[in-house]
């Protein structure tokens, strides 16, 4: 049962800021330390300042990259740069994305959603957490005493009836209307009427939610909950922190897509190309592509080539030559073996195959331990220019997670490997925040 709350959220101050696409920001996972920078001199009020610190060398127990964050939120509200919701509301957020000169639109709830165990069977994990970043999100989390980013999960509702009552509410004039620096136009509703509340809480109560990103900020406020239910002799479950702030969407709509996260790769000894595809040979079928190394070219080119409508995987691999390889997965007997007590839908994962027969096999990296030898981007460019810059010796270009996939693993239970699903667009950080109170 999927315990479903409104709350009375801070935003941002229309009489301070005139400008809301200057102070929103990227999720913290989505920032560079260059970028956290360029996101600083935005606005002084950037939403950067409350999810990603810079750490410093003069950093202890009383000032550090978390209690500068508790800091800055404590003063933007103390200077009403951010503002209280007057009644307890759910938010309507709703994101268009034009891609190819279609929009595409992506609507959800904001609200509070009860943290349960995953044994409990109502919230459903979908990846591995990383244990670093697990651990700086309670850290963070913990000085505070907020969530100041949303967390991004689905229910599926195939009769659209909560998508209905959206779509009638997105119809009236937004409370917040802006668009950010990736070209996102944002809207958001106060919803504060109490039969609209209850009609969308109460449809929401035998839904399964699924989480799609935000997995490492679910635990970490998992964590603080029994932390402090532990710790606390008053504790009586109307605490805020019993919940985590999420943008719920229905998984029938059109206006999210699922992207691949790439892999980056920083090998303890260098990469000897011929004997590296010899042994890739044993179970791929491996194509050397040249390519004019122009970056539009060289990204068009090993996008297509690995594009598929079968059921197969298809990597390409870069090195910051004029050609790329591509390896085409031809031996399912072989991961079968390897992996028999894993069901098929996992064991033929592009990320599996990857991390299994290349990763560790060939390359001798554990992937789930040698955090500091793998990088992972969404961004082709960014990963083409990581390796050209030499910081990483190559990067594996992958396919997204098949939806497919992705429903069967989460009914059996299983999760993806970390990093396997990258949504876009993700949720705006600053949008709204939820600091902790001791009742909703």
């Amino acid at each position: 049962m999927a315990i479903i709350k409104p709350f009375k959220g801070y935003r941002y101050n229309s009489a301070k800021i005139n400008n809301f696409g200057e102070v929103m920001a990227p999720p913290y996972d989505s920032l560079s330390d260059e970028q956290t920078d360029s996101f600083y001199d935005r606005n002084p009020y950037n939403a950067a300042r409350l999810v990603s610190q810079r750490k410093l060398d003069a950093d202890d127990e009383n000032n550090n990259c978390y209690t500068r964050s508790r800091d800055f939120l404590n003063s933007w509200i103390e200077d009403k740069i951010l503002i209280r919701e007057d009644k307890p509301a759910l938010y309507i957020y709703e994101e268009t994305v034009t891609i190819n000169r279609e929009n595409y639109y992506n609507r959800g709830i904001v609200a509070l959603l009860e943290l349960t165990d995953y044994a409990d069977g109502t919230v459903v994990p979908c990846e591995h957490p990383s244990t670093n970043s697990k651990n700086d999100r309670f850290n963070m989390i913990s000085s505070t005493q907020s969530n100041n980013s949303l967390i991004s999960c689905m229910y599926t509702d195939r009769d659209k009836v909560i998508s209905a009552t959206l779509s009638e509410i997105a119809e009236g004039p937004a409370d917040m209307e802006f668009t950010t620096w990736n070209d996102i136009k944002h809207k958001l509703w106060a919803v504060t009427d109490e039969k609209i509340i209850k009609m969308i809480t109460e449809a929401l109560r035998e839904k399964k939610i699924f989480i799609v990103d935000g997995h490492n900020r679910y635990e970490a406020c998992l964590e603080y909950k029994n932390k402090q239910k532990a710790e606390n002799p008053d504790y009586t479950g109307e605490e805020s922190y019993n919940y985590v702030m999420t943008l719920i969407s229905d998984s029938h709509d059109d206006g999210r897509v699922h992207l691949p996260v790439h892999r980056l790769v920083k090998t303890k000894h260098d990469i000897i190309e011929s004997y590296f595809i010899a042994g890739i040979q044993e179970h791929f079928l491996v194509e050397k592509i040249i390519v004019d190394k122009l970056d539009d070219d060289m990204y068009e080119t090993m996008r297509k080539q690995i594009s598929t409508q079968r059921k197969e995987t298809r990597i390409a691999m870069y090195t910051g030559k004029n050609y790329f390889f591509r390896f085409t997965f031809r031996d399912n007997k072989y991961i079968d073996m390897l992996m028999p007590e894993i069901s098929e839908s996992y064991r033929y994962l592009d990320i599996n195959i990857l991390n299994k027969l290349i990763l560790e096999e060939q390359l001798g990296i554990d992937t789930d331990k040698d955090d500091s030898m793998i990088g992972y981007t969404r961004n082709i460019f960014e990963g083409m220019k990581a390796v050209d810059n030499n910081d990483f010796d190559c990067m594996f270009v992958m396919n997204p997670v098949r939806p497919a996939q992705l429903a069967a693993m989460t009914v059996s239970g299983e999760r993806l490997p970390k990093r396997s699903v990258s949504i876009f667009p993700k949720p705006a950080t600053g949008i709204v925040i939820h600091k902790f109170t001791p009742h909703i």
